[in-house]
């Protein structure tokens, strides 16, 4: 039972990691966009999520996988 916790716990480090990966990811596209000319400009005009809402949607997926296996461990014990 212990370790099925452990191993969730990890999981959750893991998503939180790439959440923060991808964060910087957006924050350095960002950055770049308002720093670059007008030409460039349009080719990041592709990307309509903010990170703020790319973080909000990379932590609601963390939270379903989260939740899938809490319900997955408890079928199991």
């Amino acid at each position: 039972m212990l370790s099925g916790i452990q191993t969730l716990k990890e999981l959750e480090r893991d998503v939180e990691r790439e959440i923060s990966k991808t964060e910087a990811d957006l924050q350095s596209i960002d950055t770049s966009k308002n720093q670059s000319n007008d030409q460039s400009l349009s080719t990041y005009r592709i990307l309509v999520m903010t990170p703020e809402t790319c973080r909000k949607h990379l932590q609601v997926y963390c939270f379903i996988i989260i939740y899938i296996f809490d319900v997955i461990y408890s079928l199991w014990m």
